[in-house]
């Protein structure tokens, strides 16, 4: 009996002794569900452009050529207007200096307004710069003394400029007594329009000897 082995079998229990739940989650399953595979894709058409899109693009691409057309027609008058103005002011500024070399100072009156400044920018002989100033008064009693030559200012180089009731003039100017050469400098004019037209409100010149043109400038 020492050397004899019994092997005890286990009893198999009974469905009615198996207590245990058998659920999906218990059976051994792959982890995840499989991937369908992707459909095939489908060639792309271009979209047609209707008849109304196609009209609407051909007007825009048109509508840069059509449109300038009415400004430009509108800038042809006020250019007309704005020529007959700086015709105006320079008659002002030819009467100014007809008037001088006439001898005639009742001119300023007819050309400057009441309280017209009238200036020179100069440099003095040791180069400093300096801002003085002129009754208009004092510079037509200097003008109608009587003399045996002219005050002739000669003039070139006009540039005009008209906004409105303003107007800005600058002009190069040779003044001679005579025949004798003076000076030579700029001229620069602002004038307003009222209602008796173009007057000069303020002008300033500069004065110098060197750099001058040549004595042959034709006059206004």
């Amino acid at each position: 009996m020492a050397g004899l082995k019994i092997h005890l079998a286990r009893p198999r229990r009974t469905a009615w002794q198996d207590t245990r739940v058998r659920t999906p989650a218990a059976r051994r399953e792959p982890v995840g569900k499989p991937i369908p595979p992707r459909p095939p894709r489908l060639p792309i058409t271009p979209r047609r452009r209707g008849p109304m899109k196609r009209i609407l693009t051909a007007v825009l691409l048109c509508l840069p050529f059509i449109a300038p057309a009415p400004a430009a027609a509108q800038a042809t008058a006020p250019a007309a207007a704005q020529t007959d103005e700086e015709a105006a002011v320079r008659a002002v500024v030819v009467r100014l200096f007809d008037g001088m070399r006439a001898g005639n100072g009742a001119v300023f009156a007819e050309v400057f307004t009441p309280d017209a400044r009238l200036q020179t920018a100069a440099v003095r002989r040791d180069g400093t710069t300096a801002l003085t100033s002129m009754a208009i008064d004092s510079f037509a009693a200097i003008v109608s003394q009587p003399r045996d030559f002219i005050l002739d200012e000669r003039l070139d180089a006009w540039h005009v400029r008209v906004d409105g009731p303003l107007a800005i003039v600058t002009v190069d100017y040779s003044f001679y007594a005579g025949e004798r050469f003076s000076h030579c400098g700029i001229d620069a004019f602002q004038m307003f329009k009222s209602a008796d037209g173009w007057k000069i409100f303020q002008l300033t010149d500069t004065r110098r000897t060197t750099g001058c043109p040549a004595p042959n400038e034709s006059r206004p």
